[in-house]
């Protein structure tokens, strides 16, 4: 009898060995965000644009441009490495002069960019994230700000940038105060839900301290 139930438990770990594990043993994933580097950093773009002479020879000009970006820190709190790593947008409200947050009817669900993922040359940037290991936290950009841009937006780093629906570009945000439902999930852990409450002063602030305390300000409620 024991040979034969011995039989059985080979027989089933063989055939649903890797998907008993993976049930065991899941990823946990958990994102936070603090207000200061390196969760809040500053960051020099450099700016291309091609022209044209006369002659149709083409001439490039490169400016700098100084920016603030504003990034999750994903982490996986097991022993096991999260696998296929995604943060979407799933929600967004804008706070009403009554104190009540009102559904933004333009928002459009989209997957956040990992950080420094994108192509300088297409400007696409990666939503999936092969691998988070444990305690080997991972940033992804949550929204970003340049200076001299007008207006002065607030812009979501999602994975395109829609086209305007009403005149409003989905993606870009005026001063105010914002909720914001956010879901991170991967192939190996149960999805995490958070709601960012953002605030956008639409104001530009030349020391970091200022622009993360004043400018803009992002707090998982």
């Amino acid at each position: 009898m024991v040979g034969a139930v011995g039989s059985v438990a080979v027989a089933v770990l063989a055939i649903w060995g890797e998907p008993i594990r993976a049930w065991f043993f899941r990823a946990r994933l958990h994102i936070t965000i603090d207000m200061k580097e390196p969760d809040c950093i500053g960051i020099k773009l450099v700016q291309t644009k091609v022209t044209s002479l006369p002659s149709g020879q083409p001439t490039v000009k490169q400016t700098q441009t100084d920016s603030y970006y504003f990034r999750l820190r994903v982490n996986d709190l097991s022993q096991t490495a999260a696998r296929q790593v995604e943060v979407r947008l799933t929600a967004l409200r804008v706070k009403q002069a009554d104190g009540t947050f009102k559904d933004d009817p333009t928002f459009q669900p989209l997957s956040l960019i990992w950080a420094n993922s994108r192509n300088p040359q297409t400007g696409a940037g990666q939503i999936l994230l092969s691998k988070i290991d444990k305690d080997v936290p991972r940033h992804c950009d949550l929204c970003h700000v340049i200076h001299g841009t007008n207006p002065l937006t607030m812009d979501f780093d999602t994975e395109v940038e829609p086209y305007p629906i009403g005149g409003v570009w989905p993606t870009k945000r005026s001063a105010g105060t914002y909720e914001v439902t956010i879901a991170a999930t991967a192939d190996n852990a149960p999805a995490v839900r958070h709601t960012l409450e953002i605030f956008y002063a639409g104001t530009w602030h030349a020391k970091p301290a200022d622009m993360f305390s004043k400018g803009l300000t992002v707090k998982i409620k």
